[in-house]
């Protein structure tokens, strides 16, 4: 305990440092729409909360939501726009670390740090007092405007995982207390971050998050999450029963099937159900036992699910339920289960 003590005033110390230059370079520190730095921190901050912030990210998040209303002649939609400004703030708990987080041979000294997660208060990252509305057309709820600013943090969280924050934060720490520990005389110092738990979204290849618009849709009774494919003039929806699933997590089944679902175009349906969690990606222009069937089966057999199956399941909806992966015809029956 006395050796975590001693550790913590170090962090404390060489954080008040930091903090005074940075202060002393803020003026000059160009404006971006995406900032990370490490501060300031000040010492009664982490005397209080015993947390080591060494990242925050800033940016402006347009949430969406719409409405189609079937008319005689044809269907309306309604629609609503909001700007928000969010921030994430990540970094370490200093208060996970016990007395096996420093371990010291000679001149040599080995520290586990916990995993980086984000310190901002109950995890919101919204501003709400600071949103601007772009476009409302029609009329909007208190219940609908509570679910806008929730998507708005599932898309802060979404931007964050993709942008490397996690990992930017983890460097970033292990750096600065490398560099610290070096200063108190130590000839060979190892830093080591524990992996995280808290995944909230897959993290799939640049060239398929690129690809990504999401909008929230309502058609009479039918929610779906639609997504337009980069440079075509595509669409595919994923259709879901609201309340079962959080944004997070529709969007990272979103992100998971999109690299299936943008080269037909096609639609997919998810259901949460006691057994299991299920995606039925659809062949609209195909019937069971056709030709075009049977293609869907060879290409089928070839895909490497299991690891997304994988993810979704540990990661996604943190081992709660199985999931289960199905093609279907266009009439909803199963052409083939994932294995």
């Amino acid at each position: 305990m006395e050796k975590l003590t001693k550790f913590i005033l170090a962090v404390v110390t060489l954080l008040a440092v930091l903090a005074f230059f940075l202060l002393l370079k803020r003026s000059s520190a160009p404006k971006e729409e995406i900032v990370a730095n490490m501060g300031p921190v000040t010492i009664r901050d982490i005397a209080k909360t015993e947390q080591l912030k060494v990242l925050s990210a800033h940016k402006e998040i347009l949430a969406s939501m719409h409405r189609v209303k079937s008319g005689l002649l044809k269907d309306s939609e309604d629609k609503i726009y909001v700007i928000y400004p969010a921030t994430l703030h990540f970094g370490f708990d200093l208060s996970e670390c016990d007395t096996s987080s420093i371990q010291t041979m000679g001149d040599t000294v080995l520290v586990k740090l916990p995993p980086v997660k984000i310190l901002n208060k109950d995890g919101k990252s919204v501003d709400e007092a600071a949103k601007r509305t772009a476009i409302e057309e029609g009329t909007w709820s208190a219940q609908e405007m509570t679910e806008l600013r929730g998507r708005a943090e599932a898309l802060m969280r979404r931007y964050c995982e993709y942008d490397s924050c996690y990992a930017r934060a983890e460097k970033t720490g292990k750096s600065m207390v490398r560099t610290m520990l070096l200063s108190l005389g130590y000839g060979h110092v190892e830093v080591e971050v524990m992996p995280r738990t808290d995944y909230g979204l897959c993290l799939m290849k640049q060239s398929v998050r690129n690809m990504m618009k999401y909008r929230f849709y309502k058609k009479d009774k039918l929610h779906y999450l639609l997504y337009n494919v980069a440079n075509a003039q595509k669409e595919a929806r994923l259709y879901y029963s609201p309340g079962n699933l959080s944004e997070r997590e529709l969007l990272a089944v979103g992100d998971c099937f999109m690299p299936f679902m943008a080269a037909e175009p096609r639609n997919a349906r998810i259901l949460v159900r006691d057994k299991g969690v299920f995606v039925m990606l659809a062949n609209n222009q195909v019937d069971k036992g056709s030709k075009e069937a049977e293609k869907i089966i060879h290409q089928a057999k070839g895909r490497n699910m299991a690891k997304i199956k994988e993810v979704l399941k540990k990661l996604v909806f943190a081992n709660k339920k199985p999931v289960y992966v199905v093609e279907v015809d266009k009439n909803g029956h199963i052409i083939y289960q994932y294995q």
